[in-house]
């Protein structure tokens, strides 16, 4: 069992106080960093029509999407150019971001400005959906870093001019910020007015993250590699690491941890099964929540009596159809799909026992899982990942299971 406390991996902060010492008899200056604004002296968006297109003062537009490099090797591009773009609105204030495809992303990113860990902000937007189904959402994000702190959708109808407060919150990420304005899939959205403030602190659950630690002795990536992402994001005090070949109760009510996670592989060679599936029905006594993905999905339900097959090969944003209300899927902006992160070619054949399928893809029925009278979901995809490209719908779906579950608050 080994720990990671989630404050040792802050970002470092602002550049300290350069003092400039010269030669006597002259005295001692210093130069001081220029403070950083507020979130409520966030820039206006007053667009200007440059030579290369609309350019909005105090705000940068990024193009996210994936490409090809000379390696035939799928990269994250950003850039002014993609399948996202800024522009002028034909009729009306403000700016207009256009998606041209399923996985289009296009970010309208603030200059920086200072906020605290874990601190609230509240936004109010003015909006519009112009034409097609985009999305429409808020990323707080470092200005050093674009992955994404935080991100809260607003409502996708079309036809006139809306308005909406959301709330964000700040991570341990000891830097300036930066609020972002964006659109996802097809369509265009038209933001014409933003006003931020900052909202009061963020309540961080007291209990640990919990990830039981499948790796072989030849794994090549750490189990829940992303997983320190999500402690992050939510503020717990720590993650613990528990293999499965050293699983017992004691060790685990030691813990005692607020959730307990199942992470993915790439792979599953060198497993010993029988010891993975009793160590994770040693969890399953656990009173504590838990979340299963990709392998942990699998060998959750292994674990309870289904079968797993080789399936059909998943890679990348995959669209996946909800199949049953539920809870989870509060808040979702595309209504009866989600996109996900994908990379698996096994699958949990069919349900059995308390599983039961709440959302499937064209390629695997089994997708997600919820279990009757337990708080248990998992899932075939990655939701810890691809929150800055294509799927930031996956930070709605954790928010949602943290809350149902008060380990954190609205």
């Amino acid at each position: 069992m080994h720990r990671i406390s989630t404050h040792h991996r802050a970002l470092s902060s602002i550049a300290a106080v350069v003092a400039l010492i010269p030669s006597a008899p002259r005295a001692q200056t210093e130069s001081r960093p220029t403070p950083l604004p507020r979130i409520d002296a966030l820039a206006p968006l007053d667009p200007e029509q440059g030579d290369d297109g609309p350019r909005v003062p105090g705000w940068t537009f990024e193009s996210i999407g994936y490409a090809r490099d000379v390696g035939n090797k799928r990269i994250v591009r950003v850039g002014p150019e993609g399948d996202a773009e800024l522009q002028t609105p034909k009729k009306g204030d403000g700016v207009e971001l256009v998606g041209a495809s399923l996985t289009a992303r296009g970010d309208l990113v603030s200059d920086a400005f200072s906020l605290e860990p874990y601190r609230w902000i509240e936004v109010d937007v003015e909006y519009e959906i112009v034409s097609g189904s985009p999305m429409a959402f808020l990323g707080l994000r470092p200005t050093d870093d674009r992955r994404i702190v935080d991100v809260e959708f607003v409502p996708s109808k079309k036809g006139r001019t809306r308005s909406a407060t959301v709330r964000v919150h700040s991570s341990n990420h000891q830097g300036p910020y930066s609020l972002s304005l964006s659109v996802g899939g097809e369509g265009r959205v038209r933001w014409t007015s933003v006003t931020a403030r900052e909202a009061g602190e963020f309540a961080r659950p007291k209990r640990p993250l919990c990830v039981i630690d499948i790796r072989s002795a030849n794994a090549k990536l750490a189990p829940g590699e992303n997983f320190p992402r999500v402690a992050d994001l939510f503020g717990f005090p720590s993650i613990e690491y528990l293999h499965y070949s050293e699983f017992d109760s004691d060790k685990l009510e030691e813990i005692d941890p607020a959730l307990i996670v199942l992470p993915g592989l790439w792979s599953s060679k060198g497993l010993d099964h029988t010891a993975m599936d009793a160590a994770v029905l040693g969890a399953a006594k656990s009173t504590a929540p838990i979340v299963g993905v990709c392998l942990g999905h699998q060998v959750l339900a292994r674990a309870h009596g289904a079968k797993l097959r080789r399936g059909e090969r998943e890679w990348g944003p995959t669209e996946v159809e909800i199949k049953k209300r539920d809870p989870l899927f509060a808040g979702l902006p595309r209504g009866k799909t989600f996109v996900n992160s994908e990379s698996h070619r096994f699958e949990v054949t069919k349900p059995v026992g308390k599983m039961q399928i709440i959302a499937s893809s064209a390629g695997c029925e089994t997708q997600v899982f919820r279990y009757r009278g337990k708080p248990w979901y998992t899932f075939q995809g990655h939701i810890e990942r691809g929150w800055d490209v294509a799927s930031p719908e996956a930070v709605v779906l954790w928010k949602n299971m943290l809350r149902r579950w008060n380990i954190v608050k609205s």
